[in-house]
C-alpha cells in the first residue's frame, strides 16, 4: 500500500482501506444509478420548426419517461398547426443554448401557482418570452400566412429593384 511494513501504523492502514471502501461505493452508486435511468435515454426526431427555435419533435425510446416525469398533455393545434397530437410527440425549445422540453400546465400546476402565491404574497413566479406569437399573428397559422405575406413581398421588391436597374441601363445604352 506504499508504507514500508516497520513503519506502517493502524491510522494509515484505516485511511487505505477508507478510501478504497469509497472507492467501490462511488463506482457501484454511480455506474448503477446510471445503468437504471438508462431506460430514460432517448432520441428526437423533428417533424416541424416553429419559430425561435421551437421545434415539434418524436421522441424515440424512453417509453417509460411517462411514468417517471408524469404524463404529458396535449399542445393545442393553434400553437403547433398539428391536428393529431400523438403520445411520443414533445415541444423542444432551445432557450439561450438550453435544450429544453416544453410542456403544457396542467388545473393542478395552476393551482399550485395560485396556492404559493396566495401563501406568500412576496413569492415572483418567473418565466421566459419566448416571443413566438404576436397579437396580429396569433396562431402558427396566422404567423405562416404573415412569413408567406412577408417573403412575397420582399421578392416583389427584388423584382422592382430589378427593373428599375434595367431601365437604367437602357437608357444609359
Amino acid at each position: 500500500m506504499g508504507v514500508k511494513s516497520e513503519t506502517a501504523s493502524a491510522a494509515s492502514m484505516l485511511g487505505f482501506v477508507v478510501a478504497l471502501m469509497f472507492g467501490f461505493a462511488e463506482i457501484i452508486l454511480g455506474d448503477g444509478s446510471a445503468l437504471c435511468a438508462y431506460r430514460l435515454h432517448c432520441s428526437y426526431e423533428v417533424i416541424r420548426p416553429l419559430p425561435n427555435r421551437i421545434f415539434v419533435c418524436r421522441r424515440l425510446g424512453a417509453a417509460h419517461s411517462g411514468e417517471v416525469l408524469g404524463k404529458s398533455l396535449p399542445v393545442n393545434e393553434k400553437i403547433t398547426g398539428m391536428g393529431s397530437w400523438q403520445k411520443d410527440y414533445v415541444l423542444i425549445a432551445d432557450v439561450k443554448g438550453l435544450i429544453v422540453e416544453l410542456r403544457p400546465m396542467s388545473m393542478q400546476d395552476w393551482k399550485l401557482v395560485f396556492t404559493e402565491k396566495q401563501m406568500d404574497m412576496s413569492v415572483v413566479h418567473r418565466y421566459i418570452g419566448l416571443d413566438v406569437y404576436s397579437p396580429g399573428a396569433a396562431t402558427i397559422d396566422a404567423l405562416s400566412a404573415a412569413i408567406d405575406e412577408q417573403q412575397m413581398l420582399q421578392q416583389k421588391s427584388q423584382q422592382r429593384r430589378e427593373w428599375a436597374k434595367d431601365d437604367v441601363t437602357m437608357l444609359d445604352a
